[in-house]
């Protein structure tokens, strides 16, 4: 059809808020017919001579980009190879994995301290923290509820004309709501 119209406030958007319906789901036809996406800025940082950008929060790219920060304050790039350097490297990811489960929502609803958590500043201590796990070969004291299972593939992929695809999905560890729309193969989230 050329457009979304059908997917939201046609057919597609009618048979998705029946199975919801015939399910027990919240989403009705009329919040398919309601749906406006809205532009945003995405969030960027340059990086060993890169721009990266991520869309913002509500989605995890702010994670990439806090490891990122890390990294560059504890100048990892100029580590020499090894073990240290993978140590360091995993202490950042699990930093920014922690702040993530505990300080990222939805900015609509809760404040998230994401300027803070960007910044040069904590990114300079979470350095600091790095440094001292990997000089004590421990890791960084962080704690986060674990997850028994997991739910989320991630591709990307690039061609030598530097065109860049990114593909996210997220159904939970259950492989959704299990339900799947009648006709159209596609699988409900939970």
């Amino acid at each position: 059809a050329g457009s979304v119209e059908p997917f939201y406030r046609g057919e597609i958007g009618r048979l998705i808020g029946a199975a919801f319906k015939r399910n027990g789901g919240l989403v009705t036809a009329a919040d398919m017919a309601a749906y406006r996406a809205r532009e945003v800025d995405p969030l960027h940082l340059e990086w060993n001579g890169y721009d990266v950008f991520t869309a913002p929060l509500t989605a995890g790219g702010a994670t990439v980009l806090e490891i990122l920060k890390i990294l560059d304050a504890l100048d990892w790039l100029g580590l020499p190879d090894g073990a240290a350097k993978t140590h360091a490297r995993l202490e950042a990811q699990r930093i920014a994995w922690h702040d993530r489960l505990t300080r990222f929502g939805d900015p609509d609803f809760v404040e998230v301290p994401l300027d803070r958590l960007l910044s040069d500043a904590y990114a300079a201590e979470q350095a600091e923290r790095v440094r001292r796990a990997v000089q004590k070969r421990q890791p960084v004291d962080v704690a986060a509820a674990p997850r028994s299972h997991g739910g989320t593939c991630h591709i990307s992929g690039a061609d030598r004309d530097g065109n860049l695809l990114a593909m996210t999905l997220t159904h939970g560890g259950g492989f959704g709501a299990q339900v799947t729309v009648e006709g159209l193969g596609l699988i409900l989230g939970q």
